[in-house]
């Protein structure tokens, strides 16, 4: 069974109206079905991402060091720790922060919880092989991705331990983003 959706947004303006209902159109149905590849561009991914999920009204931190400040700014958000970040964007080779504690929403309200941007090497295609069940997922799926330090599987699992609260993530490399929410289990078979 392919778990992937090849309906690719083009390399258009990422502001328009059009590229941005596109674009979460797409990221509405990876979260829906969790393990489900998405394509988005093969040009800036994380940008197009951002454009669409973040504005004035949320809080955003760059711990992958991809985002320019330009940028930051046309996006109007507050840039925050990313302790305190409604959205942050990671570089997934790299093993979490020791002081990386993320949003995790409270019993009343987790949906404070924080949603991590995790940019890898490449979705679909990789030495780490996962297993992922859950909500949205037909009995169980397999997911390769490469350029991800294995030690972001161990924090998300510590994370997501007291649902509701926990982080929700999106991992993307090479124009490809999939969904892995806060109900969704991985199990690490490679």
């Amino acid at each position: 069974m392919n778990n992937s959706k090849n309906d690719s947004v083009g390399d258009g303006d990422i502001w328009s109206e059009l590229q941005q209902q596109k674009v979460f159109r797409l990221l509405l149905d990876a979260v829906s079905y969790p393990g489900d590849i998405v394509t988005i561009s093969k040009v800036e991914t994380l940008l197009i991402l951002l454009s669409c999920l973040v504005d004035k009204h949320s809080s955003f931190a760059d711990l992958s060091g991809s985002v320019t400040q330009p940028f930051v700014r046309l996006m109007g958000v507050e840039e925050v720790s990313g302790n305190q970040a409604d959205f942050v964007a990671i570089d997934a080779r790299m093993p979490p922060p020791k002081d990386f504690n993320p949003k995790l929403g409270t019993l009343v309200d987790p949906h404070f919880g924080a949603t991590l941007l995790l940019v890898c090497d490449g979705v679909a295609e990789g030495d780490i092989q996962l297993e992922l069940s859950g909500p949205g997922i037909e009995k169980s799926k397999c997911l390769a991705l490469s350029g991800v330090h294995r030690d972001w599987f161990d924090s998300r699992a510590e994370w997501v331990k007291d649902f509701p609260m926990g982080v929700d993530c999106f991992i993307l490399g090479d124009g490809k983003v999939v969904a892995v929410n806060r109900t969704t289990e991985i199990t690490i078979t490679s």
